[in-house]
């Protein structure tokens, strides 16, 4: 898939440029990229959420809510060094929400 990256900052306005947004941030304790779409991994699945996680989970919430956006995809990325595998599989999944 053909996409175009930026590097934002979490508190400014960013999530607006996309009704769809595709995020991607390092994930403690994942062994292997994974996709998430739902707020329910912040609520039921993650027992130890940072303050990065809360915010991010307040600005999607509240963005759905206001129909800002319509959903979201966030990639989750191991945060150990990138291998040829981790980004093929980056590449996997990228190819799965672009089709979706």
């Amino acid at each position: 898939p053909h996409a175009r990256f930026i590097h934002v900052d979490p508190t400014d306005d960013w999530i607006e440029k996309s009704k769809n947004p595709i995020i991607i941030d390092t994930v403690a304790g994942l062994h292997k990229p994974l996709l998430f779409d739902s707020l329910d991994f912040f609520e039921a699945k993650n027992p130890r959420i940072t303050p990065h996680d809360y915010d991010l989970y307040l600005d999607l919430a509240l963005m759905i809510k206001l129909k800002k956006i319509q959903g979201f995809s966030i990639i989750g990325v191991p945060q150990k060094p990138l291998t040829t595998k981790i980004i093929f599989e980056i590449h996997e999944i990228l190819t799965k929400v672009f089709q979706s």
